[in-house]
């Protein structure tokens, strides 16, 4: 508000000087100073949520990258293909008992058939 004050006064006094009511050069610089802030705020919000949604992109992608590639029990960082941790031994993968498919040790049920695991 004290923005839009100092812009007023100013605009009156540099197109008026003073002495006119209304001018039309301050209501149209008024006007377009107005519209222009609520572009400018308009664009700060939608920067702020895009940079929001790169970052938080971005860092659960690093997680899954650093954390996802470690052993549950030791936290040696393992091959996508181990069976077993080559450091502690921790059973790393599942096995389904119906169709056979090695599944994460996270999953509950098989990735092909839908059985459910031990």
């Amino acid at each position: 508000i004290t923005c839009f004050t100092v812009f007023g006064v100013l605009a009156f006094k540099s197109v008026g000087g003073g002495d006119q009511m209304f001018n039309p050069g301050m209501i149209v610089s008024m006007v377009l100073f107005i519209l222009f802030g609520f572009v400018l705020s308009a664009g700060t919000v939608i920067l702020r949520l895009g940079l929001r949604v790169a970052v938080t992109g971005y860092t659960s992608n690093l997680i899954d990258e650093t954390v996802g590639n470690r052993c549950p029990k030791c936290g040696d960082i393992i091959e996508v293909n181990e069976l077993f941790c080559s450091n502690c031994g921790e059973k790393l993968k599942k096995e389904c008992p119906k169709c056979g498919t090695i599944n994460d040790k996270k999953n509950n049920y098989c990735e092909k058939c839908g059985s459910q695991l031990d």
